[in-house]
């Protein structure tokens, strides 16, 4: 080769190598960015997040009460009625067994009976039914998907005027989201029939009051 080829030659291998560089600082950066992403899902998932991973922002298990911390419950689901945001939170279990995953938000209605605190367990079956496919109720309307929470609390859909899908009160469905019972928890039909598939016998209802809805949609 003569001088001016290998002067050529030498450009090439510095770019290269400048490339190769480039190229391994940014892989390395990226797969150092995931697997930090990755290890706060993890860590988020469980209910924990690192005083260094978050970014000045309160951890949400500060907003978790203590019977949601308790390991000895076997149910599947925890129900959290906030009633200043009118919706219900489900929550389900982390690896420890505490209530401290959102797994589904519901918006509702409550009323001025329904209890502002406290811990409530959904009953065994006795001479009122803890469940029903559609009952009647007071204001001389019906509603689906029925499930008792306490006395005459209930969760169930909004009101119809019969016993009949066709006779929904639609006026009463456009006020969820705000209060409108008499004191039972009312939901979209979906959202009653969720509970009233899901959640047996021993699920704890808790009531509570909070501006931040901890909606997950």
């Amino acid at each position: 080769m003569n001088e001016k080829s290998n002067r050529i030659l030498s450009i090439f291998l510095v770019i290269l190598g400048s490339i190769l560089c480039l190229a391994i600082f940014i892989y390395a950066t990226t797969r150092n960015v995931i697997l930090e992403e990755i290890e706060v899902m993890a860590l988020q998932k469980e209910g924990i997040i690192p005083e260094e991973k978050r970014e000045n922002k309160k951890n949400p298990i500060d907003e978790i009460s203590e019977t949601m911390l308790a390991t000895d419950n076997p149910m599947p689901w925890y129900l959290r009625v906030n009633i200043e945001a009118q919706v219900v939170n489900v929550y389900t279990k982390d690896n420890g067994g505490r209530y401290t995953i959102p797994y589904k938000a519901m918006l509702c209605s409550t009323g001025i009976d329904t209890p502002k605190e406290g811990v409530y367990v959904l009953p065994e079956s006795h001479e009122n039914p803890v469940k029903a496919r559609w009952r009647y109720l007071q204001g001389n309307v019906w509603g689906q998907y029925v499930t008792r929470i306490v006395d005459s609390i209930l969760f169930h859909s909004v009101p119809y005027q019969d016993k009949s899908e066709s006779s929904l009160e639609w006026w009463e469905y456009d006020r969820l989201g705000e209060e409108a019972s008499l004191g039972c928890i009312r939901l979209c039909v979906a959202d009653a029939k969720w509970i009233y598939d899901n959640c047996q016998a021993g699920t704890q209802v808790e009531f509570y009051t909070s501006a931040n809805p901890r909606t997950i949609w």
